[in-house]
């Protein structure tokens, strides 16, 4: 060998994937316990998603007023139990705070129908009465007043010959079988009870 050479011994060191057999386990176990901490959070994450894609769709807000007291119930329950173990305390928290924003998101969701609906009930309105003051009858149909809807289920327009009677209903967002009803006579919105529809 050269002058000043010094020859290196080699150094052998063992493949991180070759783990002794206890190490092996040592390392499932702590994955397996990894997994089993974070279950309860991801259950809960799941259910509150599925609760709130399910309560913002339309028709289904109704459902709202049998849900959330119960569920206001288990939780003030569930946390009073796990108040005195820290580590169920925050994971109740947890709880509480993700269906807390999965009830808000689906109460302001029909909220916001409900105002969409009211919104478009008093512009069908003023088209119509706009209509009967410039032609002195009610339109055939909805299109004559300029309102062109796109869905025939939320927005009913006919005209009965028997009663020789037009009708006018737009579909409740929160109530899958009810429907308001414009009193021409009037000049005003009515829920199916006969009462007027305020604001």
């Amino acid at each position: 060998a050269p002058k000043g050479y010094r020859r290196e011994r080699p150094v052998f060191r063992r493949p991180a994937a070759a783990l002794r057999p206890s190490e092996n386990k040592a390392k499932t176990n702590r994955n397996k316990t990894a997994v089993k901490k974070y279950l309860p959070h991801l259950g809960t994450l799941a259910c509150a998603a599925l609760a709130a894609v399910f309560f913002t769709q339309k028709m289904s807000g109704f459902m709202l007023f049998a849900f959330l007291p119960p569920l206001l119930i288990v939780r003030a329950a569930a946390w009073w139990k796990a108040r005195k173990s820290p580590q169920a305390k925050r994971l109740e928290n947890f709880r509480i705070f993700v269906w807390s924003v999965a009830a808000a998101f689906a109460v302001a969701a029909n909220v916001q129908y409900v105002r969409a609906a009211r919104s478009d009930m008093t512009a069908i309105a003023q088209a119509v009465e706009r209509y009967r003051a410039a032609n002195g009858r009610l339109p055939n149909t909805l299109d004559d007043a300029g309102i062109y809807v796109k869905n025939s289920f939320e927005v009913r327009y006919n005209y009965w010959q028997d009663t020789k009677k037009h009708s006018l209903l737009y579909k409740d967002p929160l109530l899958p079988f009810e429907y308001y009803q414009y009193d021409f006579d009037n000049r005003r919105w009515l829920h199916d009870n006969g009462e007027p529809v305020t604001d």
